[in-house]
């Protein structure tokens, strides 16, 4: 079998405004859900969930908690952790220790071996091998507080409610027994707790409600770490749940935490969706910031616990070095695969450097008989174009380009070679329903190019021979509605595939707005 040559572009619409005082939410646009950030300096680095995608839990950096660098993964290949099997990685905590200088995340892998924790010195370095809590009364969320003498406290969640204990965070050994400290405020899934202390009194903050419209966050303090716990006067600290914020594009806010900056500002990041139609958010979560103001002890998020797209409000001096895959502003970046993948491409369970190799040409990725190959990035925003250009040349296979939210959900535009005849093919998989329309062309053309437009609700498919010849036009073949990629945890990956034979990518090149 003889390769496809794949040249691909992708075309991502988004908008951005740079201020020296205001910024836009989201500040980590596509799959970026459960932020947490630490500070050393005026360092900031922030690490999102990623569930089954490889390698996992990215770790961001930034100098004004606006602009944000993808700089490397807490979990790859190199220390160790299977993503072969259970639902992957949800809701981690980055913290730092200046007792010994190390930067720790702590994070849940659902059905692979629970709560584990990975350290370093360098967070744009090699992580150690995981550390595994195995304490079954641990459940997810786990979070990390170092008191001002080194101690580790590990919070998380028990029998629906939040507990604590102290830790080893190098070795795993727990030093005290378990202790309740509360059951939140009657809101569903009390979650994600994060512990600080703040001039005397140590606060624990929650999340309640679910994942969903219902998400809020809840605050409480105590004078002692153990507790008891008093609830903030003006909880719920942040929601979008009320009228007040019935009509914002921005819903579902929660899963918070909090960073006292370099300046004495205090922030706070937390995941939100911007819906379509209302209950639905291909997208998935994304990162969103506030300001934090205290008062009396207590604290309000952005004045009235709610937030908005254009936030008109103070901030650090911004630095606009960010990363390829978060760029918002005009620009038009091509990868060239010269030196391999960049950190910026994720696949499903497996590394991308499993299914892809280095070539001469670019990289090769290569589909096995127990599942197709795929590498992608998140899709940024609702409007995009994406684009594939295919070198026909003698192969039988299929190789195109999908946007993919899971292994049962996922848009396939691909050109198919059979038995000597080629055909464009758009197809659905959306868990038992498959729709495929397909279209036969000319078995002896040399190119065609490939191109999946979203439109926010809906994604269309079109094909064309090669721009050089007389009959360039784009051919519409299908079109899907974007609701049926919405749902779970996860958000979208755009990328190439290849579900039988082999195929050569040249370079890609994406161009946001």
């Amino acid at each position: 079998m003889k390769k496809i040559i794949c040249i691909v572009s992708f075309f991502c619409i988004a908008t951005f405004s740079a201020f020296s005082q205001g910024y836009r939410n989201p500040i980590i646009s596509g799959m970026a859900p459960d932020p947490s950030v630490c500070r050393v300096g005026d360092d900031y680095y922030l690490v999102t969930s990623s569930f089954i995608q490889n390698p996992a839990l990215p770790i961001y950096h930034s100098k004004d908690l606006i602009n944000w660098k993808l700089i490397n993964y807490a979990v790859t290949d190199e220390n160790g952790l299977d993503l072969s099997k259970g639902e992957g990685m949800y809701a981690p905590t980055i913290r730092y220790n200046p007792h010994d200088s190390t930067f720790y995340v702590i994070c849940t892998n659902v059905g692979g071996g629970q709560n584990f924790i990975v350290h370093s010195k360098h967070p744009d370095s090699t992580w150690s091998k995981p550390v595994w809590l195995t304490n079954p009364r641990m459940g997810i969320d786990p979070s990390l507080f170092f008191e001002d003498d080194g101690t580790c406290y590990m919070q998380c969640t028990g029998d629906n409610n939040i507990i604590q204990i102290m830790i080893d965070p190098k070795t795993g050994e727990e030093i005290s027994s378990f202790h309740y400290l509360t059951d939140g405020l009657g809101g569903r899934y009390p979650e994600g707790p994060h512990m600080y202390k703040v001039g005397n009194y140590y606060y624990l903050m929650i999340s309640e409600g679910g994942t969903e419209f219902g998400h809020h966050v809840n605050l409480f303090r105590s004078d002692d770490i153990w507790g008891p716990f008093m609830p903030a006067p003006n909880n719920p600290i942040l929601s979008h749940v009320g009228k007040n914020a019935q009509s914002n594009p921005i819903q579902c806010t929660g899963h918070a935490d909090m960073i006292q900056a370099h300046d004495g500002s205090w922030w706070m990041v937390f995941l939100a969706t911007r819906p379509i139609l209302w209950a639905f958010y291909p997208l998935g979560r994304e990162t969103f910031l506030a300001p934090v103001e205290w008062k009396n002890g207590w604290l309000t998020v952005n004045g009235n616990g709610t937030v908005t797209e254009e936030m008109n409000v103070k901030t650090l001096p911004q630095n606009s070095e960010i990363s390829i895959s978060q760029r918002k502003n005009s620009v038009r970046v091509i990868y060239g695969f010269e030196h391999g993948i960049s950190n910026d491409w994720n696949a499903y369970r497996v590394s991308p450097q499993t299914v892809a190799t280095k070539v001469s040409e670019g990289i090769e990725i290569k589909a096995s008989n127990d599942y197709d190959a795929f590498i992608g990035v998140r899709q940024l925003d609702y409007y995009m174009d994406a684009e594939i250009k295919l070198e026909i040349a003698d192969w039988e296979g299929e190789a195109g380009i999908c946007v993919h939210h899971d292994d049962g959900k996922r848009y396939n535009l691909a050109l198919v070679r059979e038995n000597g005849k080629a055909f464009i093919k758009s197809e659905c998989l959306f868990n038992s329903v498959n729709q495929v329309q397909t279209i036969e062309i000319e078995s002896k053309t040399h190119v065609v190019y490939l191109k999946i437009n979203s439109q926010k609700e809906l994604y269309k498919f079109y094909w064309k021979y090669d721009n050089s010849s007389k009959d360039n036009v784009w051919r519409e073949i299908g079109q899907m509605d974007a609701h049926f990629l919405a749902g779970g945890f996860s958000g979208l990956l755009v990328g190439p595939y290849v579900k039988k034979g082999k195929a050569t990518i040249n370079w890609c090149s994406f161009k946001y707005y």
